[in-house]
């Protein structure tokens, strides 16, 4: 569970990447997305989390918030209304800068968890791949789990085992179907 490993209750940071690529897959990170959330707000301790969506930059964002039986509702509306296909291409590193300013003002005796759903194959660039992995790297180094489900058809593979803790691909752990919901329980149980 989430608060169980350490007996530390923990912030969430969700990044969602709305850019085209993701349209093939949107109603099912939509669900899982869903299914996350009622998840961890139904394990005790006092988690927080933050949603938010990019492309090639942050286009909304809920800042860090309590998950209490009746914001539970809250987040579902904002998971059905705040992830849809969006313009522009995604940008890893404004995602991942933008949770670190996110958990800059967390309490740091929380676990601090950022969470990418991304499409490796369309960061294209090898500026753009390195800009992003120095992100997570200074994520790391300041002690946050990082955690990446890639929707990508064909993973670049090192680009993907550069920036997470840990590492879900759609070709291997989530399988031709994209089990999204599989993946995030998978997060869940290592939290």
């Amino acid at each position: 569970t989430v608060t169980v490993k350490n007996g530390k209750p923990s912030d969430i940071i969700l990044l969602l990447d709305a850019s085209s690529g993701v349209d093939p897959y949107i109603d099912e990170i939509r669900t899982a997305v869903t299914e996350f959330i009622g998840t961890v707000s139904d394990e005790p301790g006092d988690d927080r989390l933050a949603l938010i969506t990019y492309t090639d930059a942050v286009k909304s964002s809920t800042g860090i918030l309590s998950l209490s039986e009746t914001e539970a509702d809250v987040w579902s509306n904002f998971v059905r209304l705040k992830i849809r296909k969006l313009d522009g291409a995604p940008n890893v590193e404004a995602a991942l800068e933008n949770a670190k300013t996110v958990l800059k003002n967390s309490d740091t005796t929380r676990n601090q968890i950022v969470i990418l759903l991304y499409d490796s194959s369309a960061t294209t660039t090898d500026a753009a791949r390195a800009a992003a992995i120095t992100a997570a790297e200074d994520l790391r180094k300041n002690g946050v789990e990082l955690f990446c489900v890639d929707y990508a058809a064909q993973a670049q593979t090192d680009f993907a085992a550069a920036l997470a803790t840990d590492h879900f691909n759609k070709t291997t752990d989530l399988s031709a179907s994209g089990d999204f919901t599989a993946a995030l329980a998978k997060i869940v149980r290592q939290m």
